[in-house]
């Protein structure tokens, strides 16, 4: 169970699951809303689909993964983005370029996924990845290089640094 402060109210969430099934319990108790989203589906997507029910029940908008477009980006801008970004010890994600997007793929995790272009909050660029329903944020240094990137993901955010190239490595 987690109990945090949204935009001044107090939520209290609890989300669960097992091989098979996930749910997401969301309570405010100040405005007496509850949000239950049960799914037959063990993935992250009854966190996501939650919050945006409590924010569809706030006046807040929503912006849903269909209605997502990706925004042209040039393919040299692409090559900042590429490198091995450590989220933890044991899990990284890799960013490669694609042909016009970013391509993504996690330790352990099959193939490499595409990354549709979002655009800019002042410089940090934010990209959407539709099959997981994630977004990632990747920030410059003060010289300008994207040195990290934030995964968010599931209502967490989870920070990662990009591993310094190897040596004889051509960029």
């Amino acid at each position: 169970m987690e109990v945090r402060d949204a935009d001044g109210l107090k939520v209290i969430e609890h989300a669960g699951g097992i091989q098979g099934f996930s749910t997401e319990l969301i309570y405010v108790p100040e405005r007496n809303i509850g949000v239950v989203v049960l799914s037959n589906v063990y993935s992250s997507i009854p966190g996501t689909l939650g919050e945006q029910l409590l924010d569809v029940v706030l006046g807040k908008p929503v912006v849903l993964a269909s209605e997502r477009k990706p925004l042209p980006i040039a393919k040299e801008e692409l090559n900042k983005f590429i490198g091995v970004y450590d989220l933890s010890p044991a899990f990284a994600i890799t960013i490669t370029a694609g042909g016009d997007s970013l391509m993504a793929q996690g330790t352990r995790q099959g193939q490499a996924i595409p990354m549709m272009y979002q655009g800019n909050a002042g410089e940090h660029a934010h990209f959407y990845v539709p099959h997981f329903d994630a977004e990632v944020e990747f920030m410059p240094d003060a010289t300008g290089e994207v040195t990290s990137l934030v995964l968010h993901q599931g209502g967490a955010s989870v920070p990662g640094k990009k591993r310094a190239a190897s040596p004889g490595a051509s960029k």
